[in-house]
């Protein structure tokens, strides 16, 4: 069981990642990790006409490390 507290930042980078789709990603890949959305901001560039938004996420657990389960028969 893992009672460790994560704080994971996800932020946007404009034409390569949303920072919303990397949270479904990580939402749909833990599904047994709680979760909060503890922080939310929008900035808007002036100079290249973008919005980057960034999310800061407290999970209790670890999201972003993946194990392989093998079944035994």
């Amino acid at each position: 069981m893992n009672n460790s507290i994560t704080i994971k930042q996800y932020t946007d980078i404009p034409l390569l990642k949303s920072a919303v789709n990397e949270l479904n990603t990580d939402i749909k890949n833990n599904p047994g990790l709680k979760y909060e959305i503890v922080g939310y901001s929008i900035c808007k560039g002036e100079t290249f006409c973008t919005t980057v938004s960034g999310i800061l996420v407290r999970w209790e657990g670890t999201p972003f490390e993946k194990k392989d389960v093998k079944e035994v028969e």
